[in-house]
């Protein structure tokens, strides 16, 4: 496997950043509580990548990747708050990111929670219960590719 560079690790945590800033509108340096934890999960996530792509052909589906950091940003709480609204940002961003360079939320076909009181969505309730820990990354990944096509 290659060797994870600091400048790529660097790079995804600019841009969760600048997607927690969207999501929840806090400047990202007053409400990281652990950039050790941010760190490690970007480079546990871009690990996997690797993993799943040695030594055959497949290269990691965005759905692994992206499910990977929305199950660490959401158990992990690497932000003081808005956790599971970056997580899920996170997720849609690296998931549907080959889709087009331009990419903006508007243009994706997939529904974003405007409230997590609402317990009847299918989605605030997975997220909820992601944040407690009911979900392995296993089983995260199963209710993406069910939910999200």
């Amino acid at each position: 496997m290659e060797k994870i560079s600091k400048e790529i690790i660097k790079q995804v945590i600019e841009i969760i950043k600048d997607l927690h800033k969207t999501a929840t509108g806090y400047e990202p340096e007053k409400n990281l509580r652990s950039e050790s934890d941010l760190e490690h999960i970007v480079y546990e996530a871009i690990k996997l990548g690797q993993k799943i792509s040695h030594g055959n052909d497949r290269n990691p589906n965005n759905a692994e990747v992206g499910t990977f950091l929305m199950h660490e940003i959401t158990t992990r709480h690497p932000f003081f708050d808005g956790n599971k609204r970056t997580a899920l940002m996170t997720f849609l961003y690296f998931r549907y990111i080959e889709l087009s360079i331009n990419l903006t939320f508007e243009k994706i076909d997939v529904h974003f929670p405007k409230s997590w009181d609402n317990k009847d969505d299918k989605v605030v309730n997975f997220m909820l219960e992601l944040a407690q820990r009911k979900y392995t990354y296993d089983e995260a990944l199963k209710f993406v590719r069910e939910t999200f096509k």
